[in-house]
């Protein structure tokens, strides 16, 4: 079940309907995290978790949240204009329970999250293939997975973007092409061979990605695979 982002203000105002609507929402949650898929489960429930924050911390956030409501002024040259909806000491409990119960759910589910992160972490090794390049911000990666005799091949590009006035290292990846692996051929010759038809107006840094257990790629081996080389290469 989806969660709609201003699930809280919208619709019936009642504590055991949002908490129903929370819970199935979770209970979605949980099946993706038992089904090792990471994203986007965990960025959605993040982003809820940090909306719900901002509520509980700010009195009129929570007025703001409210839909508005349109009102006819017929003197105006505007002939509806918005006008939002009164939220009594009633409603404002109402509010103030729902987000009481939700904030411990949130964290407990994000907890699950981040230990899903972290054995997915610790079960990947990543290794250079051949010599390092003296600018590492364009080449490629393979994924050696267990039990299977074809790499898939990405292809990198480091970029610095800015938040906060801060600027951040971010990776762009592109499939390439699934190669197969066989005794005869060295990661060397792989990355020649790559380098050749892929790269050919620089020598690009190549690397092996390892990992010990499998887990679903677009949803959980891609995206912290991406963390970890950008940390890898930036240190």
């Amino acid at each position: 079940m989806e969660l709609s982002q201003n699930w809280l203000t919208e619709g019936l105002l009642d504590f055991e309907y949002k908490k129903y609507l929370l819970l199935a929402y979770l209970q979605r949650i949980d099946q993706n995290f038992a089904a090792a898929k990471l994203y986007p489960p965990y960025q959605d429930l993040f982003t809820h978790y940090q909306n719900i924050l901002q509520l509980h911390n700010n009195k009129q956030n929570i007025i703001n949240s409210f839909p508005k409501r349109l009102v006819v002024d017929n003197e105006a040259v505007v002939p509806f204009a918005p006008k939002s909806i009164l939220v009594d000491d009633a409603m404002m409990q109402e509010l103030q329970d729902i987000i009481a119960f939700s904030v411990p759910e949130f964290e407990k589910y994000l907890e699950d999250g981040r230990n899903l992160y972290h054995l997915v972490q610790d079960q990947l090794t990543i290794d250079p293939i051949g010599l390092l390049q003296l600018n590492n911000d364009l080449g490629f990666f393979m994924i050696q997975l267990p039990n299977q005799r074809e790499l898939p091949v990405y292809k990198y590009h480091l970029t610095i973007y800015e938040s906060s006035g801060e600027g951040y290292r971010g990776v762009n990846i592109q499939y390439l092409e699934s190669i197969p692996k066989t005794l005869a051929q060295t990661y060397e010759n792989l990355k020649f061979d790559i380098s050749k038809r892929y790269f050919s107006q620089t020598v690009p840094g190549g690397y092996l990605v390892s990992t010990k257990m499998t887990f679903p790629m677009a949803e959980t081996l891609l995206p912290v695979t991406k963390r970890a080389l950008v940390r890898y290469i930036s240190t």
